[in-house]
């Protein structure tokens, strides 16, 4: 087996593989990395909904409609 096939190995190439996402009913050796994570990655664009719903709820913008 090499080591960056098991769940703690990896070396100087830090490149999972796979999935880091675990279930929360994995044996105790597998769950390393995101457990029972509901989503990963980055979250876009909130910044941008956040201000534009500031400024709805203000009243300074007419909410455009979507087709």
């Amino acid at each position: 087996m090499n080591p960056v096939d098991h769940p703690h190995g990896g070396g100087n190439h830090q490149h999972i593989g796979k999935a880091s996402t675990m279930a929360r009913d994995s044996p105790a050796g597998q769950k390393v990395g995101l457990i029972a994570a509901r989503r990963t990655g980055l979250l876009r664009g909130t910044k941008k909904l956040k201000v534009q719903m500031i400024l709805l709820q203000a009243g300074l913008v007419v909410q455009q409609e979507s087709l």
